[in-house]
């Protein structure tokens, strides 16, 4: 997943995001895997970074799926 953040995170942080659905909200843990480095960053923007999810068993990765079908 790549998300956009005022601030950079170091790699490694560990983060619990919540998706918001119509259903019901769906909580998932991850860790930044990557940030985007100084260089490609652009003053006042969202500064990029990949999260990689953890601890996913079955029934969280078929809701993650879910979510992504119901995206425009």
């Amino acid at each position: 997943l790549m998300l956009r953040l005022s601030k950079a995170l170091a790699p490694g942080t560990a983060l619990e995001i919540t998706f918001h659905r119509a259903s019901a909200p769906l909580q998932v843990r991850g860790e930044i895997a990557w940030v985007e480095p100084p260089e490609r960053r652009t003053p006042g923007t969202a500064i990029r970074h990949g999260v990689r999810f953890s601890a996913l068993d079955w029934t969280v990765s078929l809701h993650l799926g879910l979510l992504l079908a119901e995206l425009p």
